[in-house]
């Protein structure tokens, strides 16, 4: 972390070294517990509703070393701290950014690391824990900038950038999250009445869109809506 001090009259740099070493990692059997987040931002626009949500969310992803691909901040869970902390750590750590996290974890996977992805046994095997991060800033130093470069993005360009199927799930889960949080308060926006009279031109109830999604069965309408605004969005 690094953090601004005044001495003698001007800002100075205070350094903060990210965590290294696996003393202090936490193990569930042979898999290493690994902590993540998404971090995501919503772009400012005029109309809210008629832009839509996922031509203004934004997903910031980073590089690794030596890697042509992008991820997502994610890093080893340790003992002396709670998930979401180690996952809030290792957005700071890696890409630079503190937020609100999303106290509902996205998911659970199970996948090999970077460097033993063509092992056949389980050592190297990791257990990852995926959260929303809603960024509220963006550090201009940080602990691993030397190895990371981070860089924010449309759902639609993140979705094609994901290297592995879990981070694919990962961001879908964290889409409809986001979506979950959109139609919960969707009556409360003075410009509800667009997308409601949108939603009717093509037969959609929103209230019971509404009341579904709010009563936890929705899945199936919720998988098959995003898929219909994510192609509107892609060519529109």
């Amino acid at each position: 972390m690094l953090n601004l001090r005044k001495s003698m009259g001007e800002v100075a740099p205070e350094v903060f070294f990210a965590r290294t070493g696996r003393n202090r990692q936490r193990f569930d059997e042979n898999y290493r517990l690994v902590a993540g987040c998404i971090p995501y931002r919503l772009k400012l626009v005029q109309d809210k509703v008629r832009d839509g949500l996922l031509s203004r969310l934004e997903v910031l992803m980073i590089s690794s070393p030596n890697r042509h691909d992008l991820i997502f901040p994610k890093g080893g869970w340790e003992n002396d701290e709670t998930l979401g902390e180690a996952a809030c750590r290792e957005a700071l750590e890696e890409a630079g950014v503190r937020g609100i996290i999303n106290e509902s974890i996205l998911g659970e996977w199970k996948f090999r690391s970077k460097s033993r992805q063509n092992s056949c046994s389980l050592e190297g095997t990791c257990k990852g824990y995926m959260f929303a991060l809603e960024v509220t800033e963006e550090l201009q130093y940080w602990p691993e900038q030397g190895n990371h470069e981070r860089r924010w993005v449309c759902v639609s360009e993140a979705w094609k950038l994901c290297r592995y199927d879990w981070m694919r799930e990962a961001l879908a889960a964290c889409i409809k999250a986001q979506h979950f949080s959109f139609f919960s308060h969707i009556h409360t926006s003075s410009c509800s009445r667009v997308l409601r009279e949108g939603m009717s031109k093509y037969g959609i109830n929103i209230t019971v869109v509404k009341k579904i999604i709010m009563t936890g069965g929705m899945n199936c309408l919720m998988n098959l809506f995003l898929i219909l605004l994510f192609i509107f969005t892609c060519f529109h």
